[in-house]
């Protein structure tokens, strides 16, 4: 269904909604009838979740049978349509760039920067001054394409927990090249970056790319941005391990307003989560190693009242 035409629906019956941005609006609960809009809704895919009474609705198909039967006709063709729990890793057809079988695939011109006697030194020079070591090279097997689409690209690939490629950033390294990435049309909602990397037992950092990533911490994994919400599978996943997590987002106005954002998902779920200060530096990736680490160790286990006096001093 157009995402408009389901706006309508929803504001006829549940009254105007409080909109949050990027197709997603906060509407009063049919269920718990909560006396705030607490029922989030993202029209993109359909998806429903109250934050008091915990309903959730996978489609909008579903949502409206069990609170709105008479609007059903508006969805005839809605029935059988696609869930997000069905959503395939998958590829965007509608990009000009297709794989065979509609499988992600390396570049065909990637070649491997590790255990490689022929690395392009260029790309190794790039690695090194961005403190990429060796061993992260050859654990995260990151490579470089001399010619083809991703001319002159360092190419981080990301792997599921099968060891299927999920996703790839391509990052320049020619300085006049003002498009720095050029990666593939992967919806992130439904991956987990680095997943076969992952120790789901340990804490994790959780911070904003690839980069940043293999830099900081070995137990890694990056939003691709600055955005996760309760639908994403990483959020699930994360939810479902229990396990700490660390949020080392860039040191800027955007950086910590998301910072925000996204601890406060975490908070309405009973997740733990810290707030790594990489002060004075801008960007996770700019910090040694170890100097991390001891930032890692000293972070602030975050509640709502520091929540509330960093909202203040924003101000």
């Amino acid at each position: 269904m157009n995402s408009s035409i389901l706006l309508t629906l929803l504001t006829q019956k549940l009254g105007a909604p409080r909109s949050l941005g990027k197709g997603e609006y906060e509407f009063f609960c049919p269920n718990c009838h909560h006396h705030k809009k607490k029922l989030q809704v993202n029209l993109q895919h359909s998806l429903f979740h109250c934050w008091v009474c915990e309903y959730k609705a996978k489609s909008a198909y579903s949502f409206f049978k069990k609170f709105f039967p008479d609007c059903l006709h508006h969805f005839k063709n809605e029935k059988n349509s696609l869930k997000f729990t069905e959503i395939d890793y998958g590829y965007n057809e509608q990009e000009n760039e297709k794989y065979d079988d509609g499988i992600l695939k390396l570049p065909p011109e990637y070649t491997p920067l590790f255990d490689n006697s022929n690395a392009n030194t260029q790309a190794l020079r790039y690695l090194k001054n961005r403190g990429i070591e060796n061993g992260s090279i050859k654990k995260y097997q990151i490579g470089f394409c001399e010619n083809g689409k991703y001319r002159n690209r360092i190419i981080i690939p990301s792997f599921d927990k099968n060891n299927k490629l999920n996703y790839f950033i391509a990052r320049t390294i020619e300085k006049e090249n003002h498009k720095r990435y050029d990666n593939p049309p992967i919806d992130h909602v439904s991956i987990i970056p680095l997943e076969s990397t992952i120790d789901w037992t340990y804490k994790i950092t959780v911070c904003e790319g690839m980069f940043d990533a293999i830099r900081i911490d070995h137990n890694s994994i990056p939003l691709l941005g600055k955005n996760i919400d309760f639908n994403w599978l990483l959020f699930q996943k994360l939810k479902e391990s229990k396990v700490d997590v660390y949020l080392a987002l860039d040191n800027d106005m955007a950086g910590i307003k998301a910072m925000i954002k996204i601890s406060r998902t975490f908070l309405e779920y009973g997740m733990n989560c810290y707030y790594v200060d990489i002060s004075p530096y801008h960007d996770p990736a700019e910090i040694p190693k170890r100097e991390f680490l001891l930032k890692k160790r000293d972070a602030k286990l975050i509640d709502e009242m520091w929540l509330m006096q960093k909202e203040i001093s924003l101000l």
